[in-house]
């Protein structure tokens, strides 16, 4: 059966969606959906309801406040709700959905601002807070940034749906082993500060699995599911950057942007815009540049703008600040162009669907 790639993209502006054939033969772009006064923060395919699937979508307005979206045709129509997405009347207002994340069976996780997490097990119409979460981080001092304060990526255990890691920007990270009514705090890599963390496919030891994390001060990775964290910054030409994302089949591989922090400036060191590779779980690292532009950029790549999909070769997907998506369909060895004019891009996932 032939398959087709969805890039799904969360923009200033709404989302838009690119979609190839599996040889990457060329890209189809429409957009924006979601749009008006809406930002969309994060898209995620939540696998087959209907015919086609499930997308959902992290949405703010300025009018409306934030709500989660969803699609039963690919994104060609969307309904929404807010409904349960609150702390009640003695906690603050829930400002921003960062991230959502997709089980099975209509069971959605979303991470908001102020850091909380909850979940939907009607496909994202209502919603409940998993309180645990919060008190256990409102003792551990959680602390706003200029980002705010973020509860903003949520990984699932790909064996046990039940066991949950929960990384907030400027708050640490947790973990689960019941769906989010007990959570650990795992020991800080590098400061509380978490940029992204992600899992590593089938790497998983009587330890724990593998992950990697991007953090203000670094790149870390843990073999013992977050208990310990080894540094593996070394050489790479910042050991600061937001996104992070690993290869859907080698435990080993994993793609980072750093960005130059001096000044808040943040974009590429040099102005020389590359995707860093390492294929040795961060022994070594090595900048793939083929394709991207020769003159200085001064763009940069946010914490949920970087991922790859699961074909062989992995196709590598980043888009900017600034509006520009990059594709490669080798691995990260070579890049394209995507779209070069769209509103500044906050996040690009991917699926893979059946023609």
């Amino acid at each position: 059966m032939s398959q087709r790639i969805l890039l799904m993209i969360g923009t200033k502006k709404g989302a838009f969606f690119a979609e190839t054939d599996e040889a990457r033969r060329g890209w189809r772009l429409r957009g924006p959906r979601i749009s008006g006064t809406w930002t969309v923060y994060s898209l995620a395919y939540g696998g087959r309801r209907g015919d086609r699937g499930r997308l959902y979508a992290a949405a703010s307005s300025n009018w409306y406040g934030p709500a989660v979206w969803w699609s039963d045709d690919l994104g060609e129509t969307w309904a929404h709700s807010s409904h349960g997405l609150t702390y009640g009347d003695s906690g603050p207002a829930v400002e921003q959905i960062w991230c959502l994340a997709p089980v099975d069976g209509g069971t959605v996780y979303a991470g908001v601002d102020p850091a909380g997490l909850f979940h939907s097990q009607d496909g994202g119409q209502t919603w409940s807070h998993l309180g645990a979460l919060r008190a256990r981080g409102t003792r551990d001092s959680w602390r706003r940034t200029n980002a705010g304060l973020p509860l903003h990526a949520v990984l699932l255990h790909p064996h046990d749906r039940r066991r949950l890691w929960a990384a907030v920007g400027a708050g640490g990270v947790y973990t689960s082993p019941d769906g989010g009514e007990v959570w650990t705090r795992l020991p800080d890599a590098g400061g509380p500060c978490v940029h992204a963390l992600a899992l590593a496919p089938e790497a998983t030891s009587a330890a724990g699995p593998r992950l990697y994390q991007q953090g203000h001060d670094g790149v870390f990775r843990s073999d013992d599911g977050g208990r310990t964290w080894l540094d593996v910054s070394a050489g790479l030409p910042s050991r600061f950057g937001f996104p992070l994302a690993t290869h859907p089949r080698d435990p080993r591989a994993l793609y980072v942007v750093p960005l130059d922090s001096a000044g808040a400036r943040r974009a590429p060191p040099d102005g020389r815009l590359a995707v860093w590779r390492s294929r040795d779980a961060g022994s070594t690292w090595e900048s793939l540049r083929q394709g991207l532009p020769d003159e200085p950029v001064h763009a940069g790549v946010w914490r949920a703008a970087l991922t790859t999909d699961p074909l062989d070769p992995a196709g590598v997907y980043f888009g900017t600040n600034t509006g520009q998506l990059y594709a490669s369909p080798d691995e990260g060895e070579t890049w394209t162009a995507v779209a070069p004019y769209l509103p500044p891009i906050l996040s690009v996932s991917a699926a893979v669907l059946p023609e």
